[in-house]
């Protein structure tokens, strides 16, 4: 089992994974043939898996994603399909309707995320900088009812970091709690601002964020 805290969010926080060994293995995607207590009844698809859900990015990880630090295997084109599809906002990237629940995954192919690979391998594209929401999601857990609660808390304590440097940012950028969920007039707006929100966040300490605390 890999870390589940993606890379681009250690240099901000720790957060601890729940002691949950080979809980998943995206390589070798347990629910393709699912058996026993998991969370969803499957069975995936194998050039899905689990990736039919199109996540909320905050504002700060899109600003990473258009930049020059990006991974070069970010797709560019899928990345823009993503924009077009999304509703922006100064404190991120939110799907334009709820769609599929990531709870009834795997079945769909209209549903595929697009930053799925397109090799046949259900590759997460992003995953370095994947969400809180997909970061979290684990299809089982050998810790039974109480590891799957577990790691519901864990996503919570993901999504609150999210969250609160997202606020942090769009307050550094002369944005307020009554305007940071508008939605910007333009997709190059959007872009210029992400950028920016990037390079704020870079600069706010992992103390600032623990003591903001936004809820979601």
């Amino acid at each position: 089992m890999t870390n589940a805290l993606p890379k681009f969010y250690r240099r901000w926080t720790q957060i601890e994974d729940p002691v949950d060994k080979n809980a998943f293995d995206c390589d070798a995607c347990f629910m393709l043939k699912p058996h026993g207590r998991t969370r969803d009844l499957g069975p995936f698809k194998p050039e899905l898996k689990c990736c039919t859900y199109h996540p909320f990015l905050p504002s700060f990880t899109m600003g990473a994603l258009l930049s020059s630090e990006a991974p070069a295997d970010v797709d560019l084109s899928a990345l823009e399909g993503y924009l077009l599809r999304s509703r922006l906002t100064p404190l991120g990237a939110f799907p334009k309707s709820r769609g599929t629940s990531i709870c009834e995954t795997g079945r769909d192919d209209r549903a595929a995320c697009g930053f799925l690979s397109k090799d046949g391998l259900a590759r997460c594209t992003i995953r370095d900088f994947r969400p809180s929401t997909c970061a979290g999601y684990v299809c089982r857990s050998l810790g039974g009812e109480r590891g799957f609660v577990r790691w519901n808390a864990w996503e919570d304590e993901v999504r609150k970091f999210e969250w609160s440097l997202a606020h942090l940012v769009a307050f550094e950028l002369g944005r307020t709690l009554d305007d940071v969920d508008c939605e910007f007039d333009s997709t190059t707006a959007a872009k210029s601002y992400f950028a920016r929100a990037y390079q704020v966040a870079l600069t706010i300490e992992m103390s600032t964020i623990d003591e903001t605390r936004i809820e979601t």
